[in-house]
This record gives structure tokens, sequence and C-alpha cells, in this order.
């Protein structure tokens, strides 16, 4: 009988300088609890990422740099990460959801049937959400299918993660996961922790992100409602502009105050004080 199992599979939180004595201890203990479990996993050692610098410790990585630290998990340790209490002032920027399904038998070709499956959608639907279709022939080492722009914030993915991990535990199952980034990871993030049934919600998610884009799931559920988390509306240029004046200038700003004057500052920025508001 096909069996099945859902986890979130990985998870990047970030943490700006100037936060509460409150919002800092509580980071510094999620960091601690994040490496402890990496350390079963994987021994410690240094490491840097994105301009952070810090430790790496199996599937963990935690750093800092001069506006904020961050703290990044994958695989089941991400899973347990993500149930502890986080400070209020702490971002999730990405997330990915992931549901494995064990086949009563080996089904090599799936992810192509699931191919033409999104195809057929995305022709006979301008407005689709499938945009954009990549298959990947594992060449007998298992293969993959991308469903999306790896860039943007809604990304899917559909491989066989028996022959890709090579491992007993996985013989005949089938990964379909779901990555989510910015607005769409903290608006997942926000419906995930208010949830009843987690387990039940994040199998309702997949199940309703796949069949959105044609794609069949070998999972029975009739007891289990789709849920669709609801993505904020894209940001505009000019609130992404805000957005970043508010998390990556003003820090910095701020710490300039220390040194220089409001006024010179913002003629370095070409704002004479007359044009301030």
């Amino acid at each position: 009988m096909t069996h099945y199992e859902t986890h979130i599979d990985y998870i990047t939180l970030t943490i700006p300088d100037d936060v509460p004595m409150t919002d800092a201890e509580n980071w510094t203990a999620l960091v601690a609890q994040a490496l402890r479990e990496g350390d079963k996993i994987g021994g410690r050692k240094a490491a840097q990422a994105l301009g952070y610098k810090g430790l790496v410790a199996g599937p963990v990585f935690a750093g800092a740099r001069q506006d904020g630290a961050i703290l990044r998990c994958s695989g089941f340790t991400a899973d347990k990460i993500i149930a502890i209490a986080r400070p209020p002032t702490a971002r999730c920027t990405r997330v990915d959801l992931a549901l494995t399904v064990w086949l009563e038998q080996d089904d090599p070709g799936r992810a192509g049937r699931a191919r033409e499956q999104s195809t057929a959608v995305r022709e006979s639907d301008p407005a689709s959400k499938v945009k954009t279709i990549t298959f990947i022939d594992g060449c007998g080492a298992g293969d993959t299918l991308y469903l999306g722009s790896r860039t943007s914030e809604l990304f899917g993915r559909v491989y066989d993660k028996g022959r890709e991990s090579n491992a007993p535990e996985y013989a005949f199952a089938w990964r379909y996961e779901v990555e989510y980034k910015g607005l769409s990871a903290r608006a997942f993030l926000a419906e995930w922790s208010t949830a009843v049934n987690r387990r039940a919600w994040e199998l309702g998610v997949v199940l309703s992100w796949f069949k959105d884009r044609g794609i069949e799931v070998p999972v029975q559920a009739e007891s289990v409602a789709c849920t669709r988390v609801e993505v904020p509306k894209h940001r505009t240029d000019p609130e992404k502009t805000m957005e970043w004046l508010r998390t990556g200038v003003a820090p910095s700003v701020r710490r300039l105050l220390d040194y220089y004057d409001k006024e010179s500052i913002l003629k370095v920025l070409g704002l004479g004080v007359s044009d301030s508001i």
C-alpha cells in the first residue's frame, strides 16, 4: 500500500542587528539549538555565505554580518527548528515543504508524465499557473521536473527520491516539493504556525499546489482538504525599494548617526536639508 509523509525540508531565517535585547537572546538560543541538532549529523567548522561569517554543523549554517544574522537549516533538522519559537523580528526568507510518497513498485517514468500533464495545462489555458517547465533526464539515475523559475517566489520539484538518494529506505519513493521565498515564505510560515493539524495542512498544501498545475500526486487522502496559501500580491518596484531602504539602508544610517549629523548624511544621499521631508 502506498504511504507518505510530509515535512519542512529547508528554512532560512534572518534577523537585523538592531533588535530588542529579548529578541537577541531568543535568537541566540534558537541558533544554539539548531547547531546542537546539526552536531548530530556533522561536526562544526567555520564557513561563510552571502557575506555572513559563522559556523556550519551538518545541515545547519549560522552566521552574522554587519547588518544582521542568518540561520539556514535543511532536511529533517529544518522540520525540528521551524517548530521552535522565533523572535518576532526574525524573518523567514525561504521555506521548502516536502511530500515523500513510497510507491508499491518502481515507476521511473513519473516525472515524464508529470511534464506531459503540466504542459497540457499550460497549452490549454494561457492564464494557468504553469509558466516554466524544465525536465531533467537523469539517464537512469532518476529524472527531475522543475516547475517555475529558481528565482521566483514559488518553485516546484518532482523527482525520483529513490534513485537520487540511492538509499534503501527510499526505495520506490518520489518527492514532491514546493519552495516559497520572500513574501510567499512569510505567508506560508504564518499559516503553518496557526494550523491545528500541521501534517494534514502540509499535505493539503502540496496536493493543491500540484493539482493547480495539472500534476497527479499518488496520494489517496479524501479526508484532507486542499489548502492554498494566501500569497500577498506581487510588490511593485517602488515597494521593493522601500523595503530595501527599511531593512538594508536604515540600519547603516542609524549607525552613521553615531559619527555624523543628520544634515551630513542627507547631503551624501543627495538630499539637501531643504529637500528632506
